[in-house]
């Protein structure tokens, strides 16, 4: 969909147990996710997920969780730009 409608925003949604799963939804086009059921069995799951997000980001060299989305659909080099600022 995000390749399809990049202009469209996405909610990932399902599954959302660890920070990599957002990355995950992010990468492939969302901009918003979706955490349910790990609220059931973790009470503070939603503090750790984003406190893992930003740790999964770091570690890619990724500054904003925005810069994320849609990563999958680009070419590396166009991604290695994007991330410098530069313009193609």
């Amino acid at each position: 969909m995000h390749e399809a409608f990049p202009d469209v925003p996405i909610i990932g949604m399902g599954g959302v147990l660890t920070g990599r799963d957002a990355l995950e939804l992010m990468l492939a086009g969302a901009s918003t996710v979706s955490v349910g059921t790990a609220i059931f069995h973790d009470p503070s799951a939603c503090p750790r997920i984003v406190r893992e997000l930003e740790e999964e980001l770091a570690s890619r060299g990724i500054d904003r969780a925005a810069d994320a989305v849609g990563l999958a659909h680009e070419s590396r080099q166009a991604a290695i730009h994007r991330r410098q600022g530069s313009v193609l």
